[in-house]
């Protein structure tokens, strides 16, 4: 299929993938909470007539549109759950719901999905074997609902797979994605120190755990600078710190505090995890304190396919993209268990118009869709999968 003709199919939906978002945006709902989301999807795959199975234990929905030729069996993949964040847009689609909106795009993610199963599904000539269509639930809450579907064997079979990610601080037409790691692996640390409480007036006869937790808060700020080759990217960065109540003259028996650590190598991830040991053992044993230490995995590192995703660049500038080839950011995302399961390629997409005022970053209260992105999207999608089957 030419470029013009790519054009105008990705048009036709666009008022679709409009009204499809605005609903959305209205009515989110929080990971693992997708109840309406879902049904919403469900009951519009079967106006559409597109066959869908329903995910154990969570909201997702994996829809299959099936071709009359031979090819390859490609998937793309849309979240569909929340943040919890009070939107600050004055807009006449603005969230609903007290407390949680859309900020990070996954109704438009859902939208385009919608939007390209229904021009495959109206235009099957184009379909060479089969596109898996994934709305998946919980992408911001770890364990995430990639790994479930995963798991259950629903991305079995596929050759590919694609994720297009919206990013307000970026152009309407433009992608930004890289071949290799372009996300981190993102872990979670709980630090619990132990120490003996005392009067603030004889602090010889405690064991400050307060103090303790803020020597090791510092100190752990040493592992990336001195023990992590310097080549190798990483973070360690602790974010809450609570230690006692109110109180002027207590010295406190207890400290917890969290953080997150984030690495791009199974070497560093290790090494880190160990080197917070290391740390925490000593400087507990000069304040005379102990430690608890929960370290979580979280999702493994987004790590695009370098042959996919050279192929995936080209097709993007061919259908007209800036295509930049960006650097990997220690952001974190669940897509990364469909790739290390299939070879695929994850990108951002576009979505600013700062003619228009919107241009706020993903997680933040003004965060907003150019309307223009969601057919941007769908021309990039059948973009990739014309790419992948050799029609375009």
């Amino acid at each position: 299929m030419e470029l013009d003709e790519l054009k105008k199919l990705a048009g036709q939906y666009r008022d679709k993938m409009i009204a499809h978002r605005v609903h959305l945006h209205m009515h989110p709902e929080l990971p693992f909470c997708e109840k309406n989301t879902s049904a919403y999807v469900k009951k519009e795959l079967e106006r559409i007539g597109v066959p869908y199975v329903l995910c154990e234990g969570n909201y997702g929905i994996v829809a299959t549109v099936t071709g009359g030729k031979p090819g390859k069996n490609i998937g793309f993949r849309a979240d569909m759950d929340a943040l919890e964040i009070q939107e600050a847009n004055d807009v006449p689609y603005c969230s609903q719901v007290p407390g949680v909106m859309h900020a990070c795009g996954h109704d438009g993610h859902t939208a385009v999905l919608l939007g390209l199963a229904e021009a495959l599904t109206e235009h099957k000539e184009l379909v060479h074997g089969t596109v898996r269509l994934f709305f998946q639930p919980a992408e911001e809450l770890a364990p995430g609902g990639a790994k479930s579907m995963v798991d259950q064997g629903f991305a079995d079979g596929l050759d590919e797979v694609y994720a297009l990610h919206f990013q307000g601080e970026t152009e309407t037409g433009t992608i930004r994605t890289t071949t290799g790691a372009i996300m981190a692996n993102a872990d979670s640390i709980t630090v619990t120190i132990h120490g003996r409480g005392a009067h603030a007036a004889d602090p010889n006869l405690a064991a400050d755990a307060l103090l303790a937790g803020a020597a090791a808060v510092c100190a752990l700020q040493n592992i990336v600078s001195r023990f992590l080759n310097p080549l190798d990217s990483a973070v360690v960065s602790i974010c809450t710190f609570h230690s006692g109540e109110k109180v002027y003259n207590v010295l406190q028996d207890k400290a917890v505090f969290l953080g997150t650590v984030r690495t791009f190598s199974a070497e560093a991830r290790a090494s880190i995890e160990e080197k917070i040991h290391t740390v925490l053992k000593g400087v507990c044993e000069i304040y005379g304190t102990t430690y608890e230490l929960e370290y979580e995995k979280g999702y493994p590192a987004v790590i695009n396919d370098r042959q996919v995703s050279e192929q995936a660049v080209k097709a993007m500038e061919k259908a007209g993209f800036h295509v930049e080839i960006c650097r990997p950011d220690l952001g974190g995302e669940d897509f990364a268990y469909f790739l290390n399961h299939t070879p695929g390629c994850f990108a951002y997409i576009g979505c600013g118009n700062r003619d228009r005022g919107i241009c706020a970053s993903v997680h933040t209260p003004k965060f907003d869709i150019d309307e223009d992105a969601l057919e941007s999207a769908l021309l990039c999608e059948l973009a990739l999968y014309g790419n992948a089957v050799g029609t375009f």
